[in-house]
């Protein structure tokens, strides 16, 4: 079998003095490969590698740029092979893992016996349908969505009859083979129906199924994906893959690890709520898979041929044909799209629309289409088009920063984006956001992703909420405060009324719109001085000594200010504000940590009402689905992805508010859902909690991995809050599993962003050792390591040394491989 798609041997020739494979890759135009010295065959009896030592129509141990035809083909010479060979490997011999790999490829007949003639063997089409039914290989069947083995057979004169066994029990077959490539197969020998191989359906013209989706496309069900990996081994090196499953009302991607059988087979089966595509990653195979709940889809993966069976099958195998149909070339726009206008950007992006959907309609004249197909890939055209629309600014900024190679560490770009004018975005509408059937198209997602963190959208009048300000809301929402928060209450209450308080408070309103001006006015000369004190809280006084070292002259007026704010954090008021928070800062900041979640209710809470009012105010949007998946997001991303489950109350006012049926009825099914999840947490085990041990600030990492000394320690810096962190969790739940018996363990660490309630909830479904830091100790950690987002992971060896600060990701295979190798030195 082959891990790679593009990737095809279409000939092998063997002589005494060399042996030379022949290959055809097809790739993404404009794209890079390259064949690396490590490139080898070996024997797979006893893994003798050959390296290659010359290539043919492509160069050798560099990059090779793809045409634009995505097409190249080429031949590697090898040295030649012994006799004695049966058949052969091919692949990288690279530390980080290759895909291009081709396992037990035969170099003598391979003398099978099967039950089935000659004739008969293939992937038969349903003529009536276009539905691939029956798949009849060497040693085993195909039918049903499932497979079968063959109990017996008996042929003669072109017809026979078959005995298959299957998890289900058996079933006979009776076969007829007809002229003019057809054959004739079915389970009741008097009602046979008609079959054709792949070849010869495409010459013929195949009723359409003509239905379409209609409203409601929300219902709960279960849908099975399962399928068979022809000429899977376990000697591959993988036993899993992945499916990654959106939910567009939880606004998360969860992953589905899939197990494969030693025989190449494989099934799932969960929980699907609309139709809509689910995404494959793996090494044989990747792309989308279009599921609806209450229909199955088997997919026979055969190098680079894939077949499609069940009730999906035709649809998924359609929409694989469109998928070269795409909006625009990311490329191209990043090459013109500097010299765009926003209204240049607009024409442009319309443009694209319109080509892509003469493409359709060119395709769907040629060969054909399903009115269904058509209605999917019309969608995702149409809200890919809105997205991109809506993504002026960012590509624009991403275009700068690829062509003058600015850094994302640089925030501010030294030009002004221009921004688009109203009328630009007369394409939003409230029929076009709240379309009923929009949830079908994978853009519809992210375009109400972009929409939800678009400009248009951005409220500049923030929310402030002092600790009173919080103390009354949670007394307004019927909460009881603890003594010590009662105690601290009274203490706030007197010194927000002292003169102290009064005095700083009247100083700031005179002097605060005039040092914002400052800062801003010398950022960039100032830059330097925020990087090298971010625990500090850098002062007028410390701005005004730096420029003056750097040799930047102030006005009068600004030293003026300077002398006046320095003065003031001298005077009495601010002597006495800095004792009381010495005095009380310990005890405020554990009111806001016991009170975290409260507080960003509060905020989500004035972020949705903002938003919303914009959406009718300034674009013209009514309520309807789109702002009812907006607030599902905000509702159940929390209860969802961090396990904090909605009180009964918030979750009736939510269902109140919300105008789609299932929506409303669905928050409730993912708050139970975290709700049992979290109570079946409590019996599990093979999790840890640790303390962090108490030492200086640059030997904290260290003092935190003298418990793991002799074992190899793979290190995830983490938060509940991000996707990406939980998707690579879920990821190595597999993997932990094969090594649970070798000198490694997983660490995690995660910061105060990550509730505590919220950590403990989550973590007995994280196999591992784990922390919870202080901001201060996070960002010691951070500074160590250079952590600039999350995840970030760490691999220590068995002497606690660092051995890669920043490992970067790594499928399961390759992380394996890394990890064994620490481990056995």
């Amino acid at each position: 079998m082959t891990l790679s798609s593009y990737l095809e041997l279409t000939k092998i020739e063997l002589s005494d003095s060399a042996t030379v494979l022949s290959f055809l890759v097809n790739f993404r135009p404009h794209n890079w490969i390259s064949i690396p010295k490590e490139t080898y065959i070996q024997n797979p009896v006893d893994e003798e590698k050959l390296f290659v030592v010359g290539t043919e129509g492509i160069p050798f141990n560099e990059k090779y740029w793809m045409p634009d035809s995505g097409q190249v083909a080429y031949k590697l010479i090898f040295p030649p092979v012994d006799k004695d060979w049966e058949r052969l490997d091919y692949g990288e011999d690279i530390s980080e893992g290759s895909s291009w790999a081709i396992f037990d490829v035969q170099l003598k007949p391979n003398e099978v016996s099967s039950l089935v003639p000659t004739e008969f063997k293939g992937n038969w089409f349903n003529v009536s349908n276009a539905y691939w039914e029956l798949g009849l290989l060497d040693t085993l069947a195909i039918y049903k969505n499932q497979i079968w083995k063959y109990k017996a057979g008996d042929f003669s004169n072109n017809k026979g009859q078959l005995t298959l066994t299957g998890r289900e029990g058996e079933v006979r077959l009776y076969l007829r083979n007809e002229e003019n490539g057809q054959m004739l197969a079915g389970e009741d020998p008097e009602n046979l129906r008609t079959y054709v191989t792949n070849d010869v359906l495409s010459s013929m013209t195949i009723p359409m199924d003509s239905s379409v989706y209609t409203p409601p496309v929300f219902h709960s069900d279960s849908v099975t994906f399962s399928g068979f990996i022809a000429g899977y081994s376990p000697r591959v090196g993988f036993k899993t893959f992945t499916l990654y499953v959106n939910d567009i009302l939880t606004g998360e991607q969860s992953s589905k690890t899939i197990r494969i059988s030693e025989s190449g087979e494989f099934s799932i089966t969960f929980p699907y709520y609309y139709p809509h595509s689910a995404f494959l990653r793996s090494p044989f195979a990747g792309g989308s898979l279009f599921l609806e709940p209450g229909k199955d889809l088997f997919v026979m993966y055969d190098g680079q041929d894939i077949f499609y069976m069940g009730e999906l099958g035709k649809l998924n195998k359609d929409l694989q044909d469109l998928r070269e149909i795409v909006l625009f070339n990311y490329r191209h726009m990043q090459a013109v799209i500097l010299n765009m206008t926003p209204l240049d950007y607009k024409a442009f992006i319309n443009e694209q629309y319109e080509e892509s959907l003469l493409k359709l309609n060119e395709f769907e004249k040629t060969h054909g289409l399903q009115p269904k197909v058509r209605q999917i890939k019309e969608l995702d055209l149409r809200y890919r088009r809105a997205e991109n629309l809506l993504s002026y600014q960012m590509n624009f900024d991403q275009a700068y920063r690829q062509k003058h190679e600015v850094p994302r560490s640089q925030r501010e770009l030294p030009i002004e984006i221009e921004s688009p004018d109203h009328e630009y975005y007369d394409f939003l509408t409230t029929d076009f956001a709240n379309n009923p059937l929009a949830v079908v198209a994978d853009s519809y997602n992210s375009f109400v992703n972009r929409l939800m963190y678009s400009d248009l959208l951005r409220d500049n009048q923030s929310l402030s909420l002092s600790t009173m300000d919080i103390v009354e809301r949670l007394l307004e929402s019927g909460q009881k405060l603890a003594p010590e928060e009662v105690q601290m209450m009274e203490r706030l209450k007197a010194y927000e009324t002292s003169e102290g308080k009064m005095a700083i408070d009247a100083f700031n309103k005179k002097h605060m719109d005039l040092i914002n001006g400052f800062v801003s006015k010398y950022s960039e000369d100032l830059k330097d001085l925020f990087e090298n004190n971010r625990r500090l809280n850098v002062t007028i006084t410390m701005m005004a000594d730096h420029l003056k070292i750097k040799d930047v002259e102030i006005t009068d007026e600004e030293q003026e200010l300077v002398d006046a704010v320095t003065a003031f954090n001298q005077s009495p008021p601010v002597i006495e504000a800095q004792v009381f928070q010495k005095e009380n800062g310990e005890a405020t900041s554990q009111f806001h940590k016991n009170h975290r979640d409260f507080v960003n209710k509060i905020f989500a809470e004035a972020r949705k009402d903002s938003r919303n009012r914009l959406l009718k105010d300034s674009v013209g949007i009514e309520s309807g689905l789109m702002v009812d998946v907006m607030n599902a997001q905000d509702f159940l991303r929390p209860v969802a992805s961090q396990m904090v489950p909605a009180a009964e109350e918030e979750l009736e006012v939510f269902q109140k508010e919300t105008s789609t049926p299932f929506i409303a009825a669905y928050a409730e099914v993912v708050n139970d859902r975290s709700l049992a999840k979290i109570e079946a947490n409590k019996t599990k085990s093979g999790y840890t909690k640790n303390e962090v041990p108490k030492s200086e600030a640059d030997q904290i990492f260290e003092a935190m991995m003298a418990k793991f000394k002799g074992k190899v320690a793979y290190v995830d810096f983490w938060a509940s809050w991000c996707g990406p962190c939980r998707s690579g969790i879920e990821r190595v739940k597999s993997l932990k599993e094969e090594l649970k018996d070798e000198e490694v363990v997983f660490v995690y660490i995660t910061n105060q962003s990550t509730p505590e309630k919220t950590w403990e909830n989550m973590i007995p479904d994280i196999k591992g050792e784990h922390f919870r830091v202080s901001t201060d100790e996070w960002n010691f950690l951070s500074e160590k390591f250079n952590i600039s987002g999350i995840p970030h992971y760490v691999l220590v060896d068995k002497t606690g040394h660092v051995v890669e600060p920043k490992m970067g990701y790594h499928a399961n295979e390759a992380l394996k491989n890394k990890l064994l190798e620490h481990i056995n030195k």
